[in-house]
């Protein structure tokens, strides 16, 4: 009787080790799946908290676009993140480099960045859908404040025998890097002088290149947009000398119609050593440029942080000097963000009524 009374209880403790076992594993995996599901949530709440940059340790990224190191957007989209990154609660923004206005809406839209400098002419087609941009229409982009005035330049070696574009049939010249909105300009440019890929040599330089092409005698016309003065034309118009090229009146008044934002404008003489005589050309105004996608307050606080702290980033590049509230209205192409709108008007400025976007017309 205790023989079989013993093989009972081990039959009984077998079956309740099996019945526990199978209760353990399951709430195991029970809790394995709610875990895998909570995480899912999470990461799908939190890519969703900025635009493009992702989030991390409780605050907003924020990437800005800007262009090559040796122009001046790089360091003005690195003073403006600074200050943002300082003013704005639960903001860390950073500049990046890129190739300036095309690639930057590019990746605009494509969500990899949340800001960018743009030239106005080049976001007026992506937001109308025009040329480059014919049928990829972007009508989500929204401006927050307009920069700098950007100089078209044209010279050539300081002993060139010419006077205009329309005699540069034949020759080398540079027209910036491919697929660059300054290269967009510059062939606008030629057309509008007669001339097309066909009857120059053209050459895809950076600016940098440009230069060194002219010094070595390998380059007989750079095309360029700049701010005046840019270092290295004053560093060629010293060392070897230079022969600034006016555009003449007709075709600038002809580009101005073609090429939204752009405006007539004269080089100064004397704004270059050797430069003796006022020299004719077009200026226009960088855009720095968001989406519909960033919120009211983010648009806000942004564009507060970077005008109220103005003077910790004015020192980042000289042509900050012609960045201030009164000209951050000039030369859009595209509205301004409902954001920066509140912040221009609590300014007391007053916001044209072709700036306003269709969401504020509702």
């Amino acid at each position: 009787m205790f023989f079989r009374a013993t093989k009972s209880g081990r039959f009984a403790t077998v079956l309740v080790i099996i019945l526990v076992l199978t209760l353990v594993l399951s709430g195991c995996g029970g809790g394995k799946t709610a875990d895998s599901s909570k995480a899912a949530d999470s990461g799908k709440s939190s890519s969703t908290q900025t635009q493009g940059s992702g989030s991390g340790g409780g605050k907003k990224w924020i990437s800005i676009a800007t262009a090559s190191t040796a122009g001046a957007w790089y360091p003005i989209g690195g003073g403006m993140a600074a200050v943002i990154s300082k003013y704005v609660t639960n903001m860390q923004a950073n500049a990046e480099t890129g190739a300036a206005s095309l690639e930057n809406l590019r990746n605009l839209q494509e969500g990899k960045v949340d800001i960018v400098f743009t030239q106005p002419d080049i976001a007026y087609q992506a937001y109308n859908g025009l040329d480059l941009y014919a049928g990829k229409k972007t009508d989500n982009l929204r401006s927050l404040m307009a920069s700098y005035g950007t100089v078209a330049h044209f010279f050539g070696p300081k002993n060139s025998p010419y006077n205009s574009i329309k005699e540069f049939k034949g020759k080398k010249v540079g027209v910036g890097a491919p697929g660059s909105g300054t290269e967009v300009f510059n062939k606008t440019v030629l057309a509008e002088n007669g001339l097309t890929y066909d009857d120059v040599e053209e050459q895809f330089l950076s600016v940098p290149d440009q230069v060194t092409a002219i010094k070595d005698g390998n380059l007989d016309l750079s095309m360029s947009l700049m701010p005046v003065p840019t270092g290295a034309f004053t560093e060629l118009a010293v060392t070897n000398g230079m022969k600034l090229i006016p555009l003449e009146k007709d075709a600038i008044d002809r580009l101005v119609a073609r090429l939204p934002g752009f405006l007539p404008h004269v080089i100064k003489a004397g704004s270059y050593p050797g430069q003796d005589k006022d020299i004719d050309t077009l200026v226009y105004r960088g855009l720095i440029t968001t989406t519909t996608k960033m919120s009211e307050e983010d648009a806000y606080q942004i564009t507060k942080a970077v005008w109220e702290h103005r003077d910790e980033w004015k020192d980042v590049h000289a042509v900050v000097k012609d960045m201030t509230l009164d000209t951050a209205l000039l030369g859009h192409t595209v509205p301004l963000h409902p954001g920066a709108i509140k912040y221009y008007q609590e300014k007391g400025l007053t916001v044209p009524p072709e700036l306003i976007p269709p969401e504020m017309k509702k």
